[in-house]
């Protein structure tokens, strides 16, 4: 480096450059005296410039470093040369009201005809330093927190994964950093997070959607995602950050609240049902019973054939509401009625038949079906139902058919129709088999003519005490 000796300046000159230059920059001799200062220098210290010139520099430093920082000048005194800002001091400066604040200053010697002056440019760092005290804050954060955070360039190569991202998903951050986000992305979720990362990316808010992620080892992680953009110093768009939480528990949560509140609902339906049963019971069936009782009597007392037998037909008709109404109450008090249910799998195969017989069969159920009835006699029940609703389709050429199934020491299906009567059907191979099933139970099946016209099947087989 040159001697500063060998280009002499006239301190006018050197005083118009200074306030050239774009930051604040004072003077100073080699007697610590400043002896320029521009406009911005007096500013950023809160002096006039009548009072900054002139003085000593120590004045802009704070007390607790005016020993050191003269040492230092009178070094730089003894051998000059040029240093750069960022040199790595932790320097500050000093207001004229007192105040502190930090700052980097460059240094070079400059050659006067009235001696030589150290020129010193000085950099306020306040705004630096609060900036990277955010920045590192944010940082902590991010690194502390249980969320997955990770950030991406517009493209999706990501720059950064913390460790809630490495434990929920299992890469670390050397596994994921310089990959692509959708590296962990569920394929079936790819399409709609790219849509989203767009919008983002063109400045447009999101807000947070449930996703999906794939961990190291391919299991599925439900999640909660928001995503935001990232900004460069000039305000330009240059990255999207994401935030990803676990939502599996909260999912099993959601469940298992709408699972308590069914069973809550089926509890309250099922007390219905059970009142309505006792007041079947307590009141209506006894109001009928008594009804009958009524009718017996008057049947009993008259003298005319005609009117004892059309009372009869009535205390008949009140037997069978009884009937049905007993089986109501069975079905009212069922506290669960099942796939395997037979009584909802006989509701389901009349319905089916009736695309067959192209009509809906008339279906009537007494006594505890479900709840007397073995598991191991269903098939067989079913079995007599479908092939005796198949017979009537086949060969009956009936309007209507009925179907029972009575429970009580013995369970017995009756299906009757009003076709043409038992014929060939009466010796099929199907039949065969039915009674066979049923002599298998220990019971019997018989195949008559019905009271009415047509068919009617019975199948009876015993049942185990309860």
């Amino acid at each position: 480096m040159s001697d500063p000796t060998d280009r002499l300046l006239d301190s006018t000159l050197v005083e118009a450059l200074v306030e050239l230059i774009p930051d604040p920059v004072i003077g100073v001799d080699r007697g610590g005296t400043i002896c320029v200062a521009n406009q911005l220098a007096t500013e950023l210290f809160g002096y006039d410039s009548s009072d900054l010139v002139g003085g000593k520099l120590e004045r802009l430093v704070p007390d607790r470093a005016r020993l050191q920082h003269r040492r230092h000048r009178e070094g730089f005194e003894r051998e000059p040369s040029v240093r750069q800002m960022g040199a790595g001091l932790d320097l500050h400066g000093r207001r004229k009201d007192g105040t502190e604040f930090p700052v980097d200053i460059s240094l070079a010697p400059i050659a006067t005809e009235s001696g030589t002056i150290v020129v010193a440019a000085i950099r306020d760092l306040t705004e630096r330093r609060r900036e990277q005290a955010a920045q590192a804050h944010l940082a902590a954060i991010v690194e502390s927190t249980n969320d997955a955070v990770a950030a991406t360039d517009l493209a999706g190569i990501v720059s950064s994964w913390n460790p809630g991202a490495e434990r929920l998903l299992g890469f670390s951050a050397e596994e994921m950093i310089g990959r692509s986000i959708f590296t962990v992305v569920d394929e079936a979720f790819t399409a709609p997070l790219a849509a989203a990362r767009e919008r983002v990316g063109a400045g447009e808010h999101v807000g947070s959607f449930e996703t999906r992620r794939r961990d190291k080892d391919g299991h599925a992680v439900e999640v909660e995602v928001t995503l935001s953009a990232i900004h460069d110093a000039d305000g330009r768009i240059v990255g999207i950050s994401g935030v990803f939480r676990d939502i599996s528990e909260r999912r099993r949560a959601e469940a298992e609240l709408a699972q308590a509140q069914r069973a809550r609902e089926e509890l309250m339906m099922l007390a219905d049902r059970e009142r309505i049963a006792r007041d079947l019971h307590d009141l209506v069936i006894q109001r009928v019973f008594a009804a009958g009782m009524s009718l017996q009597s008057v049947a009993n007392l008259t003298e005319r054939p005609e009117l004892a037998e059309r009372v009869n037909h009535v205390i008949d008709e009140l037997d069978k509401v009884t009937t049905e109404i007993r089986t109501t109450i069975f079905g009212l008090e069922l506290h669960q009625e099942s796939a395997s249910s037979l009584r909802r799998q006989t509701l389901e195969l009349t319905g089916a038949a009736a695309a067959t017989l192209g009509y809906e069969p008339v279906v009537r159920f007494s006594g505890p079906i479900d709840s007397a009835v073995p598991s191991n006699v269903h098939e067989h029940a079913l079995a007599v139902i479908r092939e005796a609703l198949s017979n009537v389709a086949r060969h009956a050429h009936a309007s209507s058919t009925s179907v029972e199934v009575a429970v009580d020491s013995e369970m017995c299906i009756t299906v009757v129709d009003n076709g043409v009567g038992p014929g060939e059907a009466t010796r099929s191979s199907g039949l065969r088999n039915l009674r066979a099933r049923a002599e298998q139970l220990g019971g019997s099946m018989t195949v008559e003519p019905s009271e009415r016209g047509g068919t009617r099947l019975s199948w009876r087989i015993p049942l185990p005490e309860a």
